[in-house]
């Protein structure tokens, strides 16, 4: 029925092609302005089913999507607003610099632990209460911990601004650390760690799972180098609240709101709020140190581990260290990990079938970032995906990208710019990432206009200069049968040495 009304239409204005029709001019031709241009019906049939979708894709994307306020109040909270008129929510985001870095390896969950904690009640509202405030005017209350920051954020309905501020405030100001809410907390993140209390867990799991002892490898003599597995167990209420103390000032925190609100309403909100704390002196994040990132900085030997004695499932990965995201260089090298996400995902699993679910990414901080990748595979193929990751890296290395696959990539960096000014929780979570370029220059360090100006060899440069000769590689397999078999009789063999002491001090009991 469908098919048969839409041949009506065509038709219809077909047979009354002398009829026109006003068309608006496109906004890229005449600027804000509209104008109305004359077409005949036969033109707008035509137009509708011989049109190309436009590839420009930068024009598709707001110039003043960067244009941001920002000012610092009187006790060191930076403000990063931008006003959205359109949008029907507002995002309230609150960010703490400290993170799992600013801790030693035997305690980085700190920062996570007190992200729960934070979660679980303040002394006007319960948990449930808390979640609830939000929840039931249709909005989201989240966090997240990451190796560099922390942050808490309300999407909530434009309306309701005024509530997700309090809220944020609250939790910041009104809740009480106790023992019950730590281990509470603790409990969250073993459940999200996938680790545990127990002893005997924890030692049969305190290495490091092997792609992230190969990134940890990156950043030796580091608190981003630790190689045993990151664990809360043991943390204190002392260790939750002394890590509270030292960096939840005002003068360590980031406010960012954007979406629809009134300036004059949000000037009100932040004075009856975060303007209420107090000024205490900065307190400056652990630093990594500055290194020369180059084929020096990622020389690293392949890590080859084995699965348990009934792990099946093979896994390839690798890590290449690069420069963090605030670095002139940073365009360019989130653009080589979305070139190497397509094309590891056409060669491993579209071409040759080898590995399911490649994947790509551009991990970085202020100072510091990597390029990681990951793909599972199985032992009858992990040889292959591994020989053929290898070729496709030295091809790169030889070759870099030929100018069909940099506009390609370079399109879809600009669409993923046009994608993210439509959310506001993406674009706020933007400007976080760059709090300290904002609080540095004034503005929001624009992008777009880099990736435009981004050319082919320019990049290809960067691989020359960060990308190491050997890609740094890890492999995790499944015990071979004589590998496998090996482990069983070491099982036994251990097995019955321990048997040996259990039987005795057992006869011994019953005798008495």
């Amino acid at each position: 029925m469908r098919a048969f009304l839409k041949h009506i239409l065509i038709i219809w204005l077909w047979l009354f092609g002398t009829m026109t029709v006003p068309a608006f001019a496109s906004q890229a031709e005449q600027g804000n302005t509209f104008h109305y241009q004359s077409k005949t019906s036969k033109q707008i049939v035509h137009d509708t089913f011989n049109s190309e979708p436009n590839n420009d894709a930068h024009q598709l994307v707001r110039e003043d999507l960067f244009d941001v306020d920002f000012r610092q109040l009187d006790n060191g909270l930076n403000i990063i607003s931008k006003r959205r008129k359109n949008a029907q929510n507002v995002v309230v985001l609150l960010s703490v610099d400290v993170g799992l870095r600013d801790f030693p390896c035997g305690k980085q969950q700190i920062a996570h632990v007190l992200e729960h904690a934070l979660f679980t009640g303040t002394r006007q509202y319960s948990e449930a209460e808390l979640k609830n405030r939000i929840n039931e005017k249709a909005g989201e209350l989240n966090g997240y911990t990451f190796k560099q920051t922390t942050y808490y954020y309300i999407d909530i309905h434009s309306a309701y601004i005024d509530r997700a501020m309090k809220t944020l405030y609250d939790m910041m100001t009104n809740t009480q650390l106790t023992e019950a809410k730590v281990e509470h907390a603790i409990k969250a993140v073993h459940a999200e760690l996938g680790t545990s209390d127990s002893v005997v867990h924890q030692s049969i799991n305190d290495e490091l799972p092997i792609f992230d002892t190969l990134v940890a490898r990156l950043y030796p003599n580091t608190t981003m180098g630790c190689e045993h597995a990151v664990n809360p167990s043991g943390l204190t209420l002392q260790d939750i609240q002394q890590g509270f103390d030292r960096y939840y000032h005002a003068s360590n925190m980031s406010l960012t709101v954007v979406g629809d609100f009134e300036q004059i309403q949000l000037e009100g909100l932040i004075a009856g709020t975060f303007a209420k704390l107090p000024t205490v002196p900065r307190r400056e994040q652990y630093h990594l140190p500055d290194v020369s990132i180059n084929e020096t900085a990622n020389v690293i030997e392949p890590i080859i581990r084995h699965q348990r004695l009934l792990g099946i499932e093979a896994e390839l990965g690798f890590a290449i260290r690069v420069v963090g995201r605030e670095h002139p260089d940073a365009v360019g090298v989130k653009l080589l990990a979305e070139h190497l996400d397509s094309e590891l995902f056409r060669l491993l699993r579209s071409e040759l079938g080898v590995a399911y679910s490649p994947k790509v990414d551009y991990r970085s901080e202020t100072n510091i970032g990597h390029i990681y990748g990951h793909m599972h595979t199985t032992y009858e193929w992990i040889d292959k995906a591994r020989d053929a990751l290898n070729s496709f890296y030295q091809q790169l290395k030889r070759d870099g990208l030929s100018e069909q696959q940099f506009q390609r990539i370079k399109q879809k960096r600009i669409l993923a710019l046009e994608s993210m000014q439509f959310s506001n929780l993406k674009l706020a979570q933007e400007l976080v990432f760059y709090r300290g370029w904002i609080a540095q220059h004034g503005t929001m360090r624009n992008t777009l206009s880099e990736y435009r100006q981004l050319t082919r060899p320019a990049v290809n440069r960067l691989i020359q200069e960060y990308f190491p000769q050997k890609l740094p590689y890890g492999e995790l397999r499944p015990h071979t049968k004589s590998s496998g078999s090996l482990l069983l009789i070491k099982f036994i063999i251990v097995g019955l040495v321990l048997a040996v002491p259990i039987q005795w001090i057992l006869r011994r009991l019953r005798s008495r």
